[in-house]
């Protein structure tokens, strides 16, 4: 049996996980509280935005967990159709991010293949798991043929 901890773990994603031998416990804790976290076998940290910058990542002091921990991108790491300047802002802030977590020893979780391909060209030691739906739990439903959709929109 192998220990996760994650500070993200919907129930039906540890149920799941036990039929695979991992036992998976939900703990909100911050990058700082890892150093009482050694008892586990892996360390999830789950980073979503917002806010844009981490500020655990920089204050972090160094620790010896560095191999067991994954940094899990739920969010995109860079926008595709850069339309504004925070566009570009976002763009460095989750690089440098992803940069500094990989200086420290973590592994990154990509849940796309584009930020897969771009953790990879950035030398980042990703895992690619993709987030995903079971469906021997969540099926389509018959839908009728007839349908009604209303749709409201703002006066152009």
């Amino acid at each position: 049996m192998i220990t996760v901890v994650s500070n993200w773990a919907p129930a039906p994603f540890r149920k799941a996980l036990i039929e695979y031998g991992v036992y998976m416990i939900k703990m909100n804790f911050t990058l700082n509280d890892m150093h009482n976290l050694e008892r586990f076998d892996l360390i999830y940290y789950a980073r979503f935005t917002p806010p844009l910058i981490s500020k655990d990542l920089f204050t972090l002091n160094t620790i010896r967990l560095g191999h067991k921990v994954i940094y899990g991108l739920h969010m995109p790491l860079t926008i595709d159709h850069k339309v504004r300047p925070s566009h570009y802002v976002y763009d460095v802030a989750m690089i440098t991010q992803a940069m500094i977590a990989k200086a420290r020893g973590f592994r990154i979780h990509a849940s796309n293949m584009t930020d897969y391909n771009i953790a990879k060209s950035l030398g980042l030691r990703p895992i690619y798991l993709p987030l995903g739906t079971d469906t021997t739990i969540f099926k389509c439903r018959d839908k009728p043929d007839i349908f009604t959709v209303i749709y409201a929109s703002w006066p152009a």
